[in-house]
């Protein structure tokens, strides 16, 4: 049976707080931009235009990365990279947003400045872009300008991007770190060296105006997606036959996945990280998507349940619709109780922080995964 007859888990329309924010924050969106009226253009397949900014998104979060490092108190933030299009710290994109071939070394103060020190080869991008406050070049060995650099900036502390249990602030690679400390040998400032993982942290999860924006129209598409491919699934599909269709759906609609489509026909493969298979849809099965789509960077995380009765059934049995009944409740509850805290939006959770660039927001509550995308620049 065809997806007419199913119960679909939908956070999205569960959470009447999240809704209202969806229609009345596109509503602003498709007024301001000149967009139909609601009648003509139904919100519910609205893919909301982008904000537009004056500065671009790098030279705004080098400026919230400064105001951050004064606030922690942290008087040099340094990122140390090479080769970056084989090996990227993650932060990379947000606060230098080019790529570095040669040994380079981006730093950022609480006074407000950010210096980028390149080999000569890879300046032009630098120069052009106008995000930094100075963009320092070498030819032959880096050793002597950084330290000349650090020696006038003078600071008590240099937070480096290293992290045992944050893997979005353990962009430093081992050989990176030797070379640094080779560098700094004989100064004091080797015995300064702290971690910059709640820099990084509260860098991602500080989201900006435009951060936000993109995150939800990510969501907003997968949302979509969704809709658009769920009465296409049918009884005797295989696994992957209906990832498929979902991520066909994402291309058709110009973007692309945040992540490796999941589904599972029922119980009969696990429903982790792994890849869609040939197990076939049976009635009686409760299949499970996990999907999303990539705007600018940005990513949504969407998981959907939907039940396929057996013949002549009436109803999903009890068992299911009780739980969806409790899930419903404490989306909305939680909904309910969702206010900003401070800069940041959310709170943290333990699950899936994952938001480098592709990036998922980092700690979304359960309740609002299908409206603003989810776990991680």
């Amino acid at each position: 049976m065809a997806a007419s007859g199913c119960l679909a888990t939908d956070c999205f329309r569960s959470s009447p707080l999240l809704n209202e924010f969806h229609v009345s924050s596109h509503r602003k969106r498709l007024d301001r931009w000149g967009g139909p009226a609601e009648a003509d253009f139904p919100l519910s397949r609205a893919i909301p235009p982008p904000i537009l900014v004056g500065m671009s998104l790098v030279k705004q979060k080098i400026q919230q990365a400064n105001e951050l490092l004064d606030e922690l108190q942290v008087d040099l933030w340094l990122l140390a990279v090479r080769e970056t299009s084989i090996m990227a710290d993650p932060v990379l994109s947000m606060i230098v947003g080019h790529t570095a071939t040669w040994q380079s070394f981006f730093l950022y103060t609480r006074k407000g400045d950010a210096i980028a020190l390149i080999g000569n080869l890879d300046v032009e991008d630098f120069k052009r872009c106008g995000w930094f406050t100075e963009v320092i070049t070498y030819t032959e060995g880096v050793s002597t300008d950084l330290r000349k650099i650090i020696e006038r900036l003078n600071p008590s502390q240099i937070a480096l991007d290293y992290s045992p249990d944050n893997p979005a602030a353990d962009g430093l690679t081992h050989g990176m770190y030797l070379n640094l400390l080779e560098y700094l040998k004989g100064t004091p400032y080797v015995d300064r060296l702290i971690s910059a993982s709640e820099v990084c942290a509260k860098l991602r999860a500080r989201k900006l105006d435009s951060e936000v924006d993109r995150l939800a129209r990510a969501a907003v598409l997968a949302d979509q997606v969704f809709k658009d491919v769920v009465e296409k699934f049918n009884v005797g599909m295989t696994e992957k036959e209906i990832g498929a269709l979902i991520d066909a759906e994402i291309t058709r609609m110009g973007s692309a996945n945040s992540f490796d489509t999941i589904v599972n026909a029922g119980d009969k493969t696990s429903p982790g990280h792994g890849l869609p298979t040939d197990a076939k849809l049976e009635s009686g099965d409760l299949l499970h998507v996990d999907f999303g789509a990539l705007v600018e960077g940005y990513c949504s995380d969407l998981q959907r349940l939907v039940y396929f009765r057996r013949p002549n059934e009436a109803r999903p049995p009890d068992h299911l619709t009780e739980a969806f009944g409790q899930v419903k409740d404490i989306i909305t509850e939680a909904a309910s109780r969702c206010r900003p805290t401070g800069c940041a939006w959310f709170r943290n959770r333990r699950h899936g922080p994952r938001n480098a660039p592709g990036q998922w927001l980092p700690g979304v509550p359960a309740c609002a995964r299908a409206s603003v995308g989810a776990g991680g620049p």
